[in-house]
């Protein structure tokens, strides 16, 4: 092998790292995606959908770190489809409850919910929330959709 060929080896060993850096720090900051969301199992087209999102185990799922409020409409075969614009690429996890009464809260008789909830990754019902691991997913690309499952404990009202 030439020396031509190691000095051409080790130029581009130098060259194509930094570059590919410089491109990824640039694109990161900057990248913007649009989030449609389906949620779905919706036993009526009354009240409103509250949901709380968080990027990291902080305040999961309680404390939300932003929260949504979306008045229900056009709901078709028990599906309400949102979109919110503008979210940087990363780690998201969503938490929702059908507020059919739009009081604010979750409504319990006897310590069993009356209204439905969901999470992103529709994790199986249990006696506790999640965690945020186990709701978490990646936006990665410019338009994303998901879909949450609402649970009831009673199907019909």
């Amino acid at each position: 092998m030439t020396p031509t060929f190691f000095k051409s080896l080790a130029l581009s060993l130098l060259i194509l790292p930094l570059t590919g850096v410089r491109a990824q720090t640039a694109a990161s900051p900057a990248a913007k995606a649009r989030l449609e969301i389906r949620f779905s199992g919706l036993r009526t087209d009354q009240g409103s959908i509250s949901a709380g999102m968080c990027r990291t185990e902080e305040g999961w799922p309680r404390k939300p770190q932003r929260n949504f409020v979306w008045k229900k409409s056009r709901v078709r075969d028990g599906v309400f489809t949102v979109v919110i614009d503008n979210l940087s690429y990363g780690t998201y996890a969503f938490t929702c409850l059908d507020d059919e009464n739009e009081n604010g809260d979750i409504d319990m008789l006897l310590g069993v919910p009356r209204e439905g909830w969901g999470f992103s990754g529709n994790p199986p019902f249990r006696l506790s929330a999640p965690g945020f691991e186990e709701c978490a997913f990646v936006i990665d690309r410019p338009e994303q959709t998901i879909t949450i499952e609402l649970n009831y404990v009673r199907k019909n009202k």
